[in-house]
């Protein structure tokens, strides 16, 4: 539970990863398309401010992350459960350290310098430090998915079936390169993620409709879906579980599954 809470608090703020993050800063591409929606219209055309609410969310939202992962990242070690040995809480450690690592590659991408934590606060004055230059945060970011990808498993079973796997780590590790503008590492790494991915059971799919459905998932078919934020089956389509299933309008009135947008 603790090294899931780094990616549980990506749900946590309204305008966040449960619907609103992906889509949005989408708009603010030349790859996407939108309704006319005055806060998606001021991602398109770029003419937000400071007090645009989306960015309050998403910054709140990714240190939540990030103090959540630390939780983990400082607490775990410390366990007094002696069947739980250091070789056994590695790749818990790994899980919050990918989530961790996820947080600050979009924050540097959204704002270049931002703060850097390297362990969890105990109170709110300890959050009231000055920024991190940009390069120094993907030095870290990038320290924390080595170990991400040394440290998960190449699969999960029993109750930790569907947690982050070592091509996750490896993956992230090649985009944090590539993004750190590092292209003889990335290309390394993208040679290893592929590798890692390839052991590990994942694929690209022949079926585009049938990957992008939910029945790929049901058969435990899909191959392509390397890292993912699962939402619950049949909940409550005003419920956060499928907040993203509304953003993306794949249901239509029946519930049956409709276009992706």
């Amino acid at each position: 539970q603790a090294a899931l809470g780094g990616w549980a608090a990506l749900k946590d703020e309204n305008w966040f990863y449960k619907r609103y993050f992906i889509t949005m800063t989408d708009n603010m591409t030349d790859d996407s398309y939108t309704r006319s929606n005055n806060n998606r219209t001021q991602l398109v055309k770029w003419t937000f401010d400071p007090t645009f609410y989306g960015f309050k969310s998403w910054y709140r939202g990714f240190f939540s992350s990030i103090n959540h992962s630390n939780f983990a990242i400082d607490g775990i070690p410390t366990s007094k459960d002696p069947s739980f040995t250091p070789e056994q809480q590695k790749p818990y450690i790994a899980i919050a350290k990918l989530a961790k690592a996820f947080s600050y590659l979009q924050l540097t991408t959204l704002w270049g310098d931002v703060p850097y934590f390297a362990h969890s606060l105990s109170s709110p004055q300890e959050a009231f430090i000055a920024r991190t230059p940009k390069a120094e945060v993907m030095l870290a970011l990038i320290e924390d998915l080595k170990y991400a990808k040394e440290n998960l498993p190449n699969s999960w079973t029993g109750d930790d079936l569907g947690l982050p796997t070592k091509a996750a780590g490896a993956a992230m590790l090649a985009k944090a390169y590539l993004y750190n503008k590092d292209y003889a590492n990335a290309e390394t790494a993208a040679k290893d993620a592929i590798d890692i991915a390839d052991a590990s059971g994942y694929a690209l799919m022949n079926d585009y409709v049938y990957m992008m459905s939910e029945k790929s998932q049901d058969d435990g078919a899909n191959t392509e879906f390397i890292l993912t934020l699962n939402f619950k089956k049949d909940a409550d389509a005003t419920g956060d579980y499928n907040e993203m299933m509304v953003e993306r309008n794949v249901r239509d009135a029946t519930g049956e599954i409709n276009d992706i947008y």
